[in-house]
C-alpha cells in the first residue's frame, strides 16, 4: 500500500531527491553495465577465432541472464559501434560480433 503525504498529496517514494529512487537508480546503473559488459566479454572471447560470435539467446545461454536483460545493452551497444550483426542467423537470432 502507497501511503501518501496528508499535506503535500504526494507519494513520497517517488522522485529524484528520494533515497529509495537514488538506491534503484544506482542498482540499474550497476545492472546496465554489467551486462554491456557481459555481452563485450562474450563477443571478444570469440573474435578472430573460428567462431564467429554469439546470438544475445547464447549470450544469456552462456551468462545465466535473461535475454530480455541483454537484448537492449545489445542494442545500445550496436548503436554506439562497439558491436555489430553478421549476416548469419542462429536459433532464430543474429549473430553478434565485435567490432
Amino acid at each position: 500500500m502507497i501511503v501518501f503525504e496528508v499535506v503535500t498529496q504526494r507519494d513520497p517514494s517517488k522522485g529524484k531527491d528520494v533515497d529509495t529512487s537514488k538506491a534503484a537508480w544506482e542498482h540499474a546503473k550497476y545492472e546496465v553495465t554489467r551486462s554491456r559488459q557481459i555481452i563485450l566479454d562474450a563477443l571478444v572471447s570469440v573474435k578472430g577465432t573460428e567462431a564467429v560470435g554469439y546470438t544475445v539467446k547464447e549470450i544469456s545461454a552462456l551468462s545465466g541472464i535473461s535475454m530480455h536483460k541483454l537484448s537492449g545493452r545489445a542494442t545500445e551497444l550496436r548503436e554506439i559501434g562497439a558491436i555489430r550483426k553478421t549476416d548469419l542467423i542462429r536459433g532464430g537470432g543474429h549473430v553478434l560480433e565485435a567490432v
